[in-house]
């Protein structure tokens, strides 16, 4: 994948070089953001998160504290992606790709027991379990020289089960056609975004014409559309358990789940 020389930028000498490079010509708009696209499209992630972190709060049903959780963990890889996109550096690298597995297994716990309380042995159990799986992810990824590997393998691992477990969440019984909507768009878009635009930017090579259309910022803002709709998933779930009736509306600024309109 090689590009042409980058022009000097501001990150260049400021700290070692992340493990990884995409396909977006470094410093090539301005000399002070290394990819340009990549950068602006992980705003956008960073919005979805705090627009969704918000509108738990202001919701009128009471909720568990791990649903803000999950999009607040989505404001901070957005927030990571803009670091890491900006910069190209080691550090902002990890903090990007580190929530992203653990904004990942949150959802997990969300999806795992949105059907009952917390404070159950399985409970203790999947939390010590998810807990080890981060720790033990964390750990291979600062000690090994292939730690972007083992990024890729632990949160492909952990969204192949979400969207194998969210399928039978949202086609249960009595799960309904929004719920069933919810899913779809959530899984559609993150797996259409990595099959359509992650996977031909990483191997197609980046003199590649199609490289042109910026296929990793496309990535982003179709994966921030998947990302924010799996939130809404796992709460409209614990919503209806709880009897709450949910419906999908226009809250501005994003959809979200109110209760039924008179």
């Amino acid at each position: 994948m090689a590009l042409p020389p980058s022009p000097p930028g501001l990150w260049t000498s400021l700290g070692t070089a992340a493990s990884v490079d995409w396909c977006e010509a470094n410093y090539a708009v301005v000399s002070w953001i290394a990819e340009f696209w990549n950068t602006l499209s992980s705003i956008p992630i960073l919005a979805a998160g705090l627009i969704g972190f918000w509108l738990c709060r202001r919701t009128p049903w009471v909720i568990a504290p791990r649903f803000p959780l999950v999009f607040a963990g989505i404001a901070l890889v957005g927030l990571g992606s803009v670091a890491f996109h900006g910069t190209l550096l080691a550090v902002p690298q990890a903090l990007d790709e580190l929530p992203m597995v653990y904004v990942a297994l949150l959802l997990a716990y969300c999806l795992r027991f949105g059907q009952s309380e917390g404070g159950s042995s399985a409970h203790t159990r999947w939390r010590w379990g998810l807990c080890i799986f981060g720790a033990g992810f964390t750990l291979a990824y600062f000690t090994s020289e292939t730690y972007f590997l083992i990024f890729i393998a632990s949160f492909a691992a952990v969204v192949a089960w979400l969207c194998i477990q969210g399928g039978r969440v949202a086609h249960r019984p009595g799960g309904g056609t929004s719920l069933r909507a919810l899913y779809w768009t959530a899984a559609g878009s993150f797996v259409g975004a990595f099959l359509i635009f992650w996977l031909p930017e990483r191997f197609l090579g980046c003199d590649h014409p199609l490289q042109g259309f910026q296929l990793h910022a496309l990535f982003h803002l179709m994966a921030t559309v998947g990302t924010y709709t799996a939130g809404l998933v796992m709460l409209y779930d614990r919503l209806q358990h709880r009897g709450c009736d949910p419906q999908l509306t226009w809250q501005l600024p994003a959809p979200f789940l109110g209760p039924p309109r008179n």
